[in-house]
């Protein structure tokens, strides 16, 4: 299995960011890593949306000049493909080293799920995008479905197509398991404030708390799945 292939917009290439030094930048550095501006600016995305995040607030938490972006990226739109194209290169990596050298269909369907609540759970700005962009149509969630949700929906579909004529699992839309696990399970990482008031916050910041609520979630959505005669033979 390869790694999905990113589509962002042709536009010509930032230039290159010097490595970060220690300490915290000068208003007028240009001193930040890629990977730190790429992360704070998930964050800022995942808070406030594409609409209401800022360039000008996203250098003022780096630290740096005003223009400083701007000058690398050239725009908005382009610092957002390149801050998701670094988050969810990571999660598909993910995906993969999870199925990875599994021979056993159900095994490796149940560790992916489970591997992407783990990281939903460490790195919560990644469903909170997919939250912020999948209420509305646009290059933004095109971009997301068709570099990463699916091509992870078509590897899930694969595993529960065998699943299925094997006699383990009952034919069932795939994407439906995708968003039960997706936006039910981990609405308790990324829905953040609405989990706490529903007294989950210790489950939240606990990742060993995480983990086994994922695998509990995971097991219940699969025994769901399941024919008779499956459920029989487990």
């Amino acid at each position: 299995m390869t790694s999905p292939t990113t589509t962002a917009p042709a536009t010509t290439a930032p230039a290159a960011i010097a490595p970060r030094r220690r300490g915290r930048p000068s208003r007028g550095s240009t001193a930040v890593d890629e990977p730190s501006v790429l992360e704070a600016a998930l964050e800022l995305f995942a808070e406030q949306g594409y609409d209401g995040a800022s360039v000008r607030e996203l250098c003022r938490r780096l630290g740096v000049s005003h223009n400083l972006l701007h000058q690398r990226y050239g725009s908005k739109e382009r610092l957002w493909f390149a801050a998701v194209d670094h988050g969810f290169h990571g999660l598909a990596e993910e995906f993969i080293d999870a199925a990875l050298g599994i021979d056993d269909d159900l095994v490796a369907l149940r560790r992916v799920m489970v591997r992407f609540l783990d990281v939903a759970a460490r790195e919560p700005a990644l469903l909170q995008i997919i939250n912020q962009e999948a209420t509305r149509a646009g290059p933004r969630l095109d971009h997301i479905v068709d570099a990463y949700l699916g091509p992870a929906v078509v590897m899930m579909e694969e595993i529960c197509a065998r699943l299925v004529a094997g006699g383990v699992f009952r034919p069932l839309p795939v994407p439906a398991i995708y968003v039960l696990v997706t936006h039910g399970a981990g609405g308790v990482v990324s829905l953040g404030p609405l989990a706490d008031r529903l007294g989950l916050a210790p489950l939240r910041r606990d990742p060993e708390a995480v983990h086994e609520f994922a695998e509990t979630i995971v097991d219940v959505v699969i025994a769901g799945c399941r024919t008779r005669l499956g459920r029989a033979e487990s």
